[in-house]
C-alpha cells in the first residue's frame, strides 16, 4: 500500500515545480516605430522584417516583431524569465537592439549603446511593456522635460564630496560636458541634488548620462545593473522624473566605532627626532584625502 502513496507524492512535487516555474515567467512587450524607414524607403514591409535581439535571447536568432495593422509600429511579446539579463537586488537589466532582416542591419541608437531597460524581478511582474522608440532613434525630435535627482549622503559622510561642491549631469545630450547642466541642492534635504532640463530628441530615444561631482573631478561608478553597454546610466526619453538614486549606487553605511593602532616603538627608539603627532591615518573611509591623527 506504500507504493501508490509514494508515486502520488512524486507527482505532487513535480506539479508544484511546474507551477512555480510558470509563476516566475516574465513577458516583455517590445515595439519599434518603422515609419521613418518606410517613408525613406529603407524598410519594405513586403520583403523585409524587423527583429529584436538582446541578452535575453543570447544575441542569437532574433525574435520577429509583427506589424500593427497598416501602421509603422511593429511589436511582439516574449518570455525573458530564463534570460541572461544582468541581475541586481530588485531589478534585472535587459539590453537589446532592433534589426532589419534580411541583411542584419542593426539600428544605431541616440546614445550609441544598446537599448537597456530595468525589469522588476523582486517580485517579478507577469508582464512588462517597454517604450516604443523609432528605429535608429530617427523620429521627429520632441521636447521632453526630464528631472534628474541624486543622493550624495554617503559622499558627505566619507568626505569625498566637499561642502562647497555641486553636481552636474554629463550625457550624450550635452556632449558629455561635465561643466554643464548643474543640479540644485534641495534646501529641505541637503543630501539631494536635483534639476529639470529639456531634452529635444526622438520620442523614447536611448539616453546615456552619469552624475558628476565638482569641483574635484569625480565620475560616479554605478552598479552593473544600472549601466548600459557603454558604461553609463540610461533611460528612454520622455517627460519624466527619474528615480532618486545614490551617487555611484552607494547607500549610506551604518556608523560604527573602530579603533586603529600602530606600534611605533621601534621608530621612536631609533629616531631621536620622532614626533608622535606626525603619525596620521589615510584610508577609503575618508577618501584617502583627509589625514586622521
Amino acid at each position: 500500500m506504500k507504493k501508490p502513496r509514494r508515486i502520488f507524492l512524486l507527482i505532487g512535487l513535480a506539479l508544484c515545480a511546474t507551477i512555480s516555474a510558470y509563476a516566475q515567467s516574465t513577458y516583455v512587450t517590445f515595439s519599434v516605430d518603422m515609419a521613418t524607414n518606410i517613408a525613406l524607403g529603407t524598410f519594405n514591409t513586403s520583403t523585409q522584417r524587423v527583429e529584436v535581439q538582446g541578452n535575453f535571447e543570447g544575441w542569437s536568432s532574433g525574435d520577429t516583431l509583427v506589424q500593427e495593422g497598416s501602421s509603422g509600429i511593429f511589436t511582439n511579446t516574449f518570455d525573458v524569465s530564463d534570460s541572461s539579463m544582468i541581475e541586481g537586488t530588485t531589478n534585472g537589466q535587459i539590453q537589446y537592439k532592433f534589426v532589419i532582416q534580411p541583411g542584419s542591419s542593426y539600428e544605431s541608437t541616440y546614445s550609441g549603446a544598446n537599448r537597456s531597460a530595468l525589469i522588476p524581478i523582486n517580485p517579478s511582474p507577469a508582464s512588462f511593456v517597454l517604450p516604443t522608440p523609432f528605429f535608429d532613434d530617427d523620429g521627429a525630435p520632441v521636447t521632453n522635460l526630464v528631472t534628474f535627482n541624486v543622493d550624495m549622503q554617503e559622499q558627505y559622510i566619507l568626505g569625498t564630496f566637499p561642502a562647497n561642491g555641486y553636481v552636474t549631469i554629463p550625457g550624450n545630450f550635452n556632449d558629455w560636458d561635465s561643466g554643464l547642466d548643474e543640479l540644485t541642492n534641495d534646501v529641505s534635504n541637503t543630501n539631494i541634488w536635483y534639476g529639470t532640463f529639456p531634452l529635444i530628441v526622438s520620442p523614447n530615444a536611448a539616453v546615456a548620462f552619469k552624475y558628476y561631482g565638482n569641483p574635484t573631478p569625480t565620475w560616479e561608478e554605478p552598479s552593473a545593473v544600472n549601466l548600459d553597454s557603454g558604461g553609463n546610466r540610461f533611460f528612454a526619453a520622455t517627460n519624466e522624473t527619474l528615480p532618486l538614486v545614490y551617487y555611484s549606487d552607494e547607500a549610506p553605511a551604518p556608523n560604527c566605532a573602530l579603533t586603529l593602532g600602530v606600534d611605533m616603538s621601534v621608530v621612536a627608539a631609533e629616531d631621536p627626532y620622532f614626533e608622535s603627532s606626525t603619525v596620521v591615518l589615510y584610508g577609503s573611509f575618508n577618501g584617502w584625502n583627509t589625514a586622521v591623527p
